[in-house]
């Protein structure tokens, strides 16, 4: 069977879900000085990290997947509300462990 490195179906469904987790994790409203914003961007790390790690045993996802997934990641939280620092900051630490 041939593999497309074109599909980009999981990685986008693999960014929704990290999304999901952080606006669930940390809601927009949530204040970045307040001591509770800490402890849940550390929760939602922890969580994100978990899933991460799991879809590094169940896909193999190229440069142009791991894209897609940044890019649904990214949008998804802009949509939310958030912040474009932290959705930066947050897009590049999950690349980053995606590799």
């Amino acid at each position: 069977m041939f593999l497309n490195p074109f599909n980009t179906t999981a990685a986008t469904t693999a960014g929704e879900s990290l999304a999901k987790i952080a606006i669930e994790t940390v809601p927009v409203t949530l204040k970045s000085t307040e001591i509770k914003h800490a402890k849940k961007v550390k929760s939602a790390l922890l969580k994100m990290t978990q899933q991460i790690e799991w879809l590094k045993l169940q896909h193999k996802f190229n440069f142009f997947q791991r894209a897609k997934l940044g890019n649904t990641l990214q949008w998804k939280l802009k949509d939310a509300g958030y912040d474009d620092v932290y959705i930066k900051e947050l897009t590049q630490w999950v690349l980053m462990r995606l590799n």
